[in-house]
This record gives structure tokens, sequence and C-alpha cells, in this order.
């Protein structure tokens, strides 16, 4: 748990931004800042993230709601074009959104200069890797905390990384990682990764891993903080490279003199981008010209076993969480550890002690002899469920049995990146849980897929009693849309491993 003491700082403008061009003022200080017009108190700093040329409004409420000062964009005309900042202190930045999220951090005192800060970004397993290397640097010795967008917390080393001999204890520990996370926070907002990370400051931790989103790189929400290191996960094959985008490059720029660079050997990556890092450069993947490299030797439902070469040193792991996504985020957290001049063995053994990662697809122990997987919760997840069924469909032999709820959020709204082509027509099958009417066209894509493959259930429990009667010894079943990874209670208010636990009495 994190303990609370932070207090806020105050600053002048000149002296955060030296650059910056001042309006009726040559300087003014910032106790604090607000984007949203509507919020402003009085004394307060508003931060107009559009332009006031051409929309005064947001101005004209901050100053009816007594700001003291406006922070805009520097490419427009001021007193002709906008009548609304002539007599108020005005500083004009380059970008308005990398400004707020500097004042955040000065405000609590840029904690980044007391913390070794790990940023994560990719297209998907950013929570994943981010919770390996988190609990690699825990057992080494650092105290840790974690930064991501399900909430903030100090790993240690003991709940959290120890294996689940039953369903009583699995509970028990998801209880206990629930209870040490905040309430999501999507996009992480400048405001409250610098609270968390003042409070990580405060709770004596010397380091912290961050997950770092494309809407966090999009909006400039990490601007103002220097990582130590910059890891790069996996990314979607139909999409550019990880760091060809101008947001992710971002990243490069962010790290410190000697920051080192952690990247996805098998994908591409053009010498423009490779020219912008100036630190140390590791590569891993499943490749053999990847400096940190891995190849599966076993899979089965329970577990896999890969082999680890990383120069002239090899390894073997095994891992209960599967998957060759999985293998990946491993190979990620193995060349980090390598850059801390880790052994191979002890990184390893961190990686080999992990069988529980909040939010991630997770197999729990059962008396049925079918492997049955947890989801997590789709409406918050870096990790489609899609590679999760690829996954489970690649270890069994028999039909993948899906529990999922009738999503409100895909394919329409396109948060969550879902192809009904996952599910195959002359195996899967899917019950869904809920209301046909949420979403209509989801569902009539499914049946057009899979015909009477498709039932409909009221209950989650109703659809997983009726997946556990048909299911065989060569079947798994997936049950999709599980929130009690961070989040005590389901939609249905019972813990998802409940739903076994009547038919094992």
């Amino acid at each position: 748990m994190l303990t609370s003491n932070v207090t806020l700082s105050s600053l002048y403008a000149k002296k955060l931004f030296p650059n910056a061009i001042f309006e009726n003022c040559s300087d003014f200080r910032i106790k604090s800042c607000r984007y949203n017009a509507s919020s402003i108190e009085p004394g307060e700093v508003y931060v107009a993230m559009e332009d006031p040329s051409v929309d005064p409004s947001g101005v004209e409420l901050a100053r009816k709601q007594g700001a003291a000062a406006v922070i805009a964009r520097d490419q427009f005309a001021f007193c002709d074009a906008c009548d609304c900042l002539a007599d108020i202190p005005v500083c004009r930045v380059e970008n308005p959104h990398a400004a707020y999220a500097e004042i955040c951090q000065a405000l609590y005192d840029s904690p980044g200069k007391h913390l070794q800060i790990v940023g994560v970004t990719g297209g998907r397993g950013r929570r994943v890797v981010s919770y390996l290397i988190a609990n690699l640097l825990s057992q080494t010795g650092h105290k840790t905390g974690i930064l991501t967008e399900c909430g903030a917390t100090i790993i240690n080393s003991i709940e959290a990384a120890r294996s689940p001999r039953n369903m009583d204890e699995f509970c028990q520990i998801m209880s206990e990682i629930v209870k040490s996370y905040p309430s999501s926070m999507p996009g992480l907002a400048p405001k409250k990764s610098a609270y968390w990370l003042s409070r990580m400051v405060q709770n004596e931790c010397d380091c912290a891993v961050m997950e770092v989103s494309q809407t966090a790189l999009d909006k400039s929400n990490v601007a103002g903080i220097q990582f130590h290191s910059g890891c790069v996960t996996l990314t979607d094959p139909d999409k550019a490279s990880m760091f060809e985008s101008a947001s992710r490059v971002k990243l490069i720029d962010q790290l410190d003199e000697k920051g080192c660079v952690i990247l996805n050997g098998d994908a591409s990556l053009s010498g423009d981008t490779i020219q912008r890092i100036h630190g140390p450069v590791l590569t891993y993947g499943l490749g053999g010209n990847c400096q940190v490299h891995g190849t599966i030797l076993e899979q089965n439902p329970g577990e896999q076993i890969a082999l680890i070469t990383a120069g002239s040193q090899t390894s073997p792991l095994r891992t209960r969480i599967v998957g060759q996504d999985y293998l990946y985020y491993c190979l990620c957290a193995v060349a980090f550890g390598l850059t801390l001049s880790i052994p191979l063995t002890d990184i390893i053994r961190v990686i080999e002690s992990v069988t529980i990662i909040p939010g991630y697809m997770q197999q729990i122990r059962s008396s049925y002899n079918f492997p049955i997987y947890l989801v997590q919760d789709l409406s918050n997840s870096d990790d489609p469920l899609e590679e999760n069924l690829k996954t489970v469909q690649n270890l069994v032999s028999g039909r993948v049995l899906n529990v999922l709820p009738i999503p409100v959020w895909s394919p329409l709204t396109g948060e969550i990146d879902f192809n009904p082509k996952a599910y195959r027509p002359k195996r899967d099958r899917v019950y869904l849980v809920g209301n046909r009417c949420n979403n209509p066209d989801f569902v009539d894509g499914l049946e057009r897929r899979l015909g009477d493959r498709v039932e409909i259930y009221p209950t989650k429990q109703d659809a997983v009693n009726a997946a556990v009667e048909i299911a065989k010894r060569s079947d798994a079943l997936v049950v999709a849309g599980c929130n009690n990874f961070h989040k005590a209670l389901t939609l249905d208010g019972e813990s998802d491993v409940d739903l076994f636990m009547a038919n094992q009495i």
C-alpha cells in the first residue's frame, strides 16, 4: 500500500518555460493549474488546450471562475484575434498539453528526480511487462512502485509472486492485490501520475515502473518525466513498428543520457529512429539475430518451457502462464534485467516465481479434467481477446468454449480490437451473457459465422454451467470479461472463481 504524505510545491512560469513568450506580464506564479475551465478555482492557472483565437469560450469561462493566468499555444495572434486575453497574464508555449504535464510534475516536486523510472510502451503487453520488471526490481533489492492504468502500488515479492495452492488461496491473493490498487486511471492523466509518483517517493521507493500507453504519448501526458530506461513490447503485425510514430519517439527523447532502450528485434526499425537513441540498445525476440532470444521447447495447457539465450549464456525458463506472447514479455524483462547486470539465472528465477499477473489471462486449478482460463476485463485491456483465444486454441486439441458478455464496446466503438473470425466455426462454441439488444450487430455477426454454436444466457453462472456440462478432457473453457483481477466484484456481484466452486463439492 502507498501511504500519503504529499504536499504541493509552487513555481514560477518563467523558470519552468524559459523560452516561452509572456504577454501582459514578465512572469507569474503557479500554485495550481487546470485544463477544464468549468472547474477552475480563484487563483489557479488555466491551461488552454484549444486555440483561444478559434474558440475563446474556455478562456472567458476560466476568467469568470477567477483564473489568475492563462497558458496557451503560441501559434495565434493575441490581442487582435482574441480579446479575451487582452488584460490577463498569458504564457505562450509550443505545446499546451506537454506544458500541463510538466507543470503537474513540477508542482509535485518532480518525483522523477528521486526515482529511476522505467517506461514500458507497446501495442500489447505493457502491463504484463511492467509487472514482470517491477517484480524483478523488487526481488533484487529495490523498493519499487508500479504505475499502470489499473492503478498504482508498491510491489512486494511475497503476496504478488507466490503460487496459489487452491481456490481459496487464489481468491485471497487477488483480494490483496485489488486492495493495494486505487481505481483505474485510463490514459494516466498527468496530475494523477505525478501524484502517485510523488507518493512512491514519500514511501522511500528508489525505482518505479510506468505503463505508457499510446494515448498517454499522443497527449504528451508523460512530459516532464525523465525515464531511466525504455522498454517496447509487442505491436500488431498489421501496424507500423512501435517507435516509427512521432508520438512514441517522444519516449526516446525523454530518456536520460545513459538511458537504455529495449526493443523488439523481430520488428523492423528505420535508421532514423535508431539514430535518435543515444544510449545503449538491447534487442529481444524469437529470431536468432536478437541479442536476447528464446525458443519454445514444450507447451501444454498448464505450462510452457522455453530456452533463453543471451550472448554466451543459456538457461531454460518454465512458466505456468502460457503463450508465445507471454514468452515475448518474459524476454523483454530478461533484457531489462541484463542491463542491470543481474545474472541470467537470477532473472529466470524471478520470472518463474510469477504465477499471477493482475489483468492477464490466468489458468485456475480445479477438479475438472479440462483447463479453465479467466481473461481480464475487456474494457480495460491492452491484450486483445482474440490473441488469448489463439493461445488457447493452439494448446488444446478439442474445442474452446467461450463465455463472454455481450459487449457494448465492440466492434462498433473500436475500443477493443475484436474479430469474430477468431472463433473457429467448426469447433468453438460461444456462450453470451446479457441482453442481445445491447449490441445486436455483434451477436448477429457471431450467429452468421457460428450458427447454432452461439447461445445466450441471462447470467454468467448459467453460461458457465452450460459450458461445463458439455466440456470434454480435450476442450478448454475461457471465461472472458473477468473483473476480479483489478476489481473486487464481477458484473454479477460474485468472484469469477466462485462460478466453479458449486460444482466441485
